[in-house]
């Protein structure tokens, strides 16, 4: 099966991601737009709207005929629409770019225009500067998402706080600040986290792996769906079967962990807390410790993974997130409310081809793939 190619909006996350890091610094000049694409793994077309996004936000500027180059900091990510007496909400946008683009559109369908900051994933500094900046624009409400640093406890109450003292209506997308309560619209990561882990338990496993992220509410939501399976199958959690890593753990690092942890727990199936980059490395991992995926070892994710065959996953409503979340917002702007919602999503689930029942010697029942229903939902 072909690699499918890379699309525009994780491209887009991968080039903030690589300009947030310094990799290209401010007045770096870019590669060509077809090595860039080579590199990425997506069309020339497609890098050419990225980069094209990326010049109208301020993080890039192009000179003619001389070439692409980085922009100052101080400009970064000042889009939004400023046609005078034009009403507009802030988005902090240090979230999937999907749902990023959903709100934009909802909150233009309703009459709102939308003024953009980005800031690196896990500056908490960076955050804050942008809450200040966005309310002295004079926004009128704010899309935003709590972050998930190492004291992301501590660093998404200051920054909830930081929101409240504005006094602008809020609502967090993606992930929620778990000691204070705000507006927010998430997907429901514990039913998800579940639904993996059941499907691997139907079809046969005892040894599930999880991979995922040390900070924040989505991996902590997700394991909880993963050890309410294990607690419902009747068999006791192994610490061992579970790898937490740092975000910002560099790849080349993350799959020689990966490795070594496949070999040592020998999983028979895993499932990661995200598609890129935890649930591409556990794949090159695999490949890298000579597992077979699917006969020696079954994998599932969350969203996507870069695949030769169709992965086992759970899909998030992302783009019906920042919808809602703009639906919200705007309801709080015409009528605050002193109650604070919680929207929880559910997710969808897919079963592709990777995941297969264990590969138990001289056992020719569950040697190889073989088919099973769907994952059944527990009650709600």
């Amino acid at each position: 099966m072909p690699v499918p190619l890379v699309k525009h909006e994780e491209i887009r996350r991968r080039f903030l991601a690589r300009l947030n890091t310094g990799e290209w610094p401010p007045g770096g000049r870019l590669p060509g737009g077809r090595e860039l694409a080579r590199d990425a793994g997506c069309t020339p077309v497609t890098m050419e709207r990225v980069l094209r996004d990326l010049v109208a936000e301020g993080f890039l500027r192009r000179v003619e005929r001389v070439g692409t180059f980085v922009a100052s900091r101080e400009g970064w990510g000042t889009v939004g629409d400023s046609r005078p007496g034009r009403r507009q909400a802030g988005i902090l946008a240090v979230f999937a770019e999907e749902c990023l683009r959903a709100a934009e559109v909802e909150l233009s369908r309703r009459g709102w225009g939308a003024v953009v900051r980005y800031a690196p994933v896990g500056d908490l500094a960076a955050c804050l500067r942008a809450v200040e900046e966005l309310a002295a624009q004079g926004v009128s409400g704010l899309i935003w998402s709590p972050l998930s640093t190492p004291d992301y406890r501590a660093d998404n109450r200051r920054l909830a706080e930081t929101i409240l003292r504005t006094g602008l209506p809020a609502v967090a997308v993606d992930r929620y600040p778990e000691d204070v309560e705000v507006n927010s619209v998430v997907s429901d990561n514990v039913q998800g986290g579940y639904v993996l882990t059941r499907h691997l338990l139907e079809l046969g496993h005892r040894r599930i792996g999880l991979v995922r992220h040390r900070y924040g509410s989505t991996p902590e939501d997700r394991h909880r769906g993963y050890l309410r399976a294990l607690a419902e199958a009747g068999i006791a959690p192994d610490p061992g079967l579970v790898l937490s890593v740092p975000h910002e753990m560099p790849p080349v690092e993350l799959v020689q962990r990966l490795r070594r942890w496949l070999l040592a727990a020998r999983p028979t199936a895993a499932w990661s807390i995200t598609g890129d980059p935890l649930g591409a490395a556990i794949l090159a991992a695999a490949q890298a410790a000579g597992l077979r995926v699917p006969h020696d070892l079954s994998f599932a994710t969350f969203d996507n993974a870069m695949a030769p065959v169709a992965v086992t996953r759970v899909i998030q409503p992302l783009a019906e997130i920042g919808r809602r979340a703009a639906v919200l917002l705007c309801d709080e702007m015409a009528r605050p409310s002193a109650e604070t919602r919680r929207i929880v999503l559910r997710c969808s689930f897919e079963k592709g081809d990777s995941c297969c029942r264990p590969n138990v010697p001289n056992d020719p029942v569950n040697h190889g793939q073989a088919e099973t229903p769907a994952p059944t939902e527990p009650p709600r």
